[in-house]
């Protein structure tokens, strides 16, 4: 078979089929693929038959990179969709802000975050910000940013893969035990021991309030979610933790639409400030209300144009990392 041609091993190929494999796991298989056409077919056509891989990109040669699950279900349990609304309650009241559990949800309703099949990654924090807390959404996380966000007071909310811990003895969520799925789910990451490998967590679907697991095990769940984080605080100590785009594969022909968006970028941005009665000088004074930028896009210096073309560059690339791709239609 391919996969035993390639060094691929069925349990491998298996993962990678059920969307269960890491970002190197990933990159592995998609290397594979690239230099065999059986193995490759062979990934295609069971890509086209199973709905759940609808997201991935099927243009194995030229695609390096593993969509992150930011559109997934954070909370998709058909007993209780609550895990999140229980996990910022959880967070809300650390921060010494008093709502239940069920204002919370009613809120999240109203606002759109919590959905009949649960809540999505990106709405995770909503409440929180809602509530005036300051919330960093995290990709690509580290321990060490646990650690670093456990030592500042921060609340942290990971997303995991109740399959992982389900595999433990002492570990059954209500809806494991009734239907027998396995979620992604919301928990709230209270303490870390690297030393004796232990994590400890709130887990919305547990009765005791700190659940303590393998640190092994927890990396391995957390690994389903692109390791995304929550961090939520309610002091100012932000800082930028924009996604990681560098393994993100652009086609030459994207170039033109790069340009595109960097000059409509600026078209925007220079009608905002006109509306607002800006006018072009070659001195900014904010009280005048003069800009040196307040020229047409080709008339800006290179080093503007630079920062309009980066902005374009990282959303394209963004899009991509997302899980979409772009098509250009023919007249």
């Amino acid at each position: 078979m391919a996969n035993q041609v390639n060094n691929i091993s069925d349990e491998l190929l298996a993962a990678f089929m059920d969307g269960n494999t890491t970002i190197e796991e990933t990159q592995m298989v998609l290397d594979a693929a690239a230099k065999d056409e059986d193995l490759q077919e062979l990934i295609e056509l069971s890509m086209q038959v199973d709905k759940d891989l609808d997201g991935m990109d099927l243009n194995l040669s030229s695609s390096r990179t593993r969509p992150l699950p930011m559109l997934e279900m954070a909370a998709k349990n058909t007993i209780d969709n609550l895990c999140v609304i229980k996990c910022e309650g959880y967070a809300l009241r650390a921060l010494g802000k008093s709502l239940t559990d069920e204002e919370l949800a009613k809120v999240s309703e109203e606002k759109g975050w919590l959905q009949d099949e649960g809540t999505a990654l990106h709405c995770i924090g909503q409440l929180s910000g809602y509530y005036g807390l300051y919330v960093s959404h995290r990709y690509d996380c580290s321990l060490d940013d646990i650690k670093d966000a456990l030592e500042n007071g921060d609340v942290v909310i990971a997303v995991i893969d109740n399959s992982e811990l389900s595999l433990l003895p002492d570990f059954a969520t209500k809806n494991d035990r009734e239907y027998g799925e396995k979620p992604n789910h919301s928990i709230v990451i209270t303490d870390m021991d690297i030393e004796k490998g232990v994590v400890t967590f709130f887990d919305p679907d547990q009765k005791e309030d700190n659940c303590k697991y393998p640190l092994e095990t927890f990396v391995g769940a957390w690994n389903d979610s692109s390791n995304y984080l929550v961090i939520i605080s309610n002091q100012s100590h932000y800082e930028p933790h924009p996604l990681n785009l560098d393994d993100v594969p652009l086609e030459s022909e994207l170039a033109e639409l790069r340009e595109a968006i960097a000059e409509n970028a600026h078209e925007v941005w220079a009608k905002a400030r006109k509306d607002e009665g800006w006018v072009y000088g070659p001195v900014r004074d904010d009280e005048k209300k003069l800009h040196p930028d307040m020229l047409p896009y080709n008339l800006l210096p290179e080093g503007e144009k630079e920062y309009d073309r980066l902005m374009a560059i990282n959303t394209i690339k963004l899009v991509k990392k997302l899980g979409w791709d772009f098509v250009k239609r023919v007249k």
